[in-house]
């Protein structure tokens, strides 16, 4: 780039502002690597010159680039440096950022948690499932009891984004005193990355949260329970979960 702006601006001799544009690209496949490549100049908005990598030439698109064609075209040494970039070294950067992408991409099993809250002088409760660390975004969250979904009394959060890339929702439940000791509750959560579903039990009787889990996070999904039903005991939950970044495993 430094090596066009120089030449033409020694060519042309302007008193004023004009506008040089360059672009490049390389084109790859899996088996053969490298496919194709160009590269690309603009004057003004205006297409001025370009390099065929397949031909080793710079290619004139105005009569007023033939000058600058023909000095690139003298410098070899110039000429084998933009193959190699083209040919090797953008192709190189091409696999790792296809490859970073995918280490990226990889769906992340969710982490739920039920947290409960009571009220001083009243019997309601506010049970919260926590879904966070999963990946990618889209994912179902569901109350559920004895007879099935539940919409009233349900507040449904906003799917938010982590600091980690992942991604956490919540729903609460409200619970009023005089329904909840003939109910189980539970929180389903469906997500591409688990076959099936996770759920979470409440069962107010037992003042416990039980993982039912269907698919292959039972380790990862009971510790996180275990986790937050020490931690509500022991009174040591001072911070919202949902303004935390952070995965239990």
């Amino acid at each position: 780039m430094d090596t066009a702006i120089k030449l033409t601006s020694k060519r042309f001799n302007h008193s004023h502002d004009h506008f040089y544009q360059a672009h490049g690209r390389c084109e790859w496949d899996t088996e053969d690597k490298y496919v194709s490549a160009s590269l690309g100049h603009a004057y003004d908005g205006k297409d001025f010159v370009s390099f065929d990598v397949t031909s080793r030439t710079w290619v004139a698109a105005v009569p007023e680039a033939v000058f600058y064609k023909t000095k690139r075209e003298e410098n070899t040494e110039d000429l084998h440096r933009l193959i190699y970039s083209y040919k090797h070294g953008c192709i190189d950067w091409l696999e790792k950022l296809l490859h970073f992408s995918k280490e990226e991409r990889k769906e992340k099993v969710p982490d739920v948690v039920l947290i409960k809250k009571s009220f001083p002088g009243s019997s309601d409760k506010l049970v919260t499932c926590h879904v966070t660390g999963f990946y990618p975004r889209a994912v179902q969250v569901e109350w559920l009891n004895q007879d099935g979904h539940l919409s009233d009394g349900v507040s449904r959060g906003e799917v938010l984004p982590n600091c980690d890339g992942t991604y956490q929702v919540k729903q609460t439940l409200k619970v009023p005193g005089g329904t909840q000791w003939s109910q189980v509750y539970r929180c389903q959560v469906i997500h591409s990355s688990v076959i099936g579903n996770i759920t979470v039990v409440w069962d107010p009787k037992k003042s416990l949260f039980l993982p039912v889990i269907v698919g292959s996070t039972i380790g990862s999904i009971a510790v996180t329970v275990l986790f937050v039903i020490v931690c509500l005991k022991r009174g040591k939950c001072h911070q919202n979960p949902a303004e935390l970044c952070w995965r239990t495993t």
